[in-house]
């Protein structure tokens, strides 16, 4: 039985090493009426959420939906709404943004939304700033 507590113990502090830095969550209700675009910060040090400005670090929302003619459409919905550039959060912190899906299934056929998580984090005070880029999809 010692034997057993031991192996336990030793199991959960190695995966407590691998915790992630990071949580990030794309969801919709059940009703399908509203999104939510979540990141958790895990780290010991700030979390840096980026707005459209540069294009290869540019987090946002996409609704893709189809048009009359058959062709495909979509709308950018921004993830950080007010006019900073960079959101920052902290260790810890939750950013939460959500938004409503049913203005824009009142209007198209919407099938497929899209989270783009770009973000940059630093797992200890040693560490370089590492850039991740998620793309989380719903369909529809």
């Amino acid at each position: 039985m010692k034997r057993l507590v031991l192996i336990a113990i030793a199991w959960l502090m190695c995966m407590s090493t691998y915790a992630q830095a990071y949580e990030v969550d794309f969801s919709v209700d059940q009703e399908k009426t509203t999104v939510s675009y979540k990141i958790k910060n895990n780290t010991k040090d700030y979390l840096f959420v980026f707005k459209g400005f540069f294009s290869n670090l540019r987090s946002c929302c996409m609704v893709f939906y189809a048009l009359p003619n058959g062709e495909t459409g979509f709308a950018d919905i921004d993830v950080i709404p007010d006019k900073k550039r960079v959101k920052v959060i902290e260790p810890g912190e939750t950013y939460q943004f959500q938004f409503e899906l049913s203005s824009y299934r009142k209007k198209y056929h919407v099938t497929k939304l899209e989270g783009v998580f770009d973000f940059l984090y630093r797992e200890s005070a040693n560490d370089d700033l590492a850039p991740v880029r998620m793309k989380k999809v719903i369909t529809l």
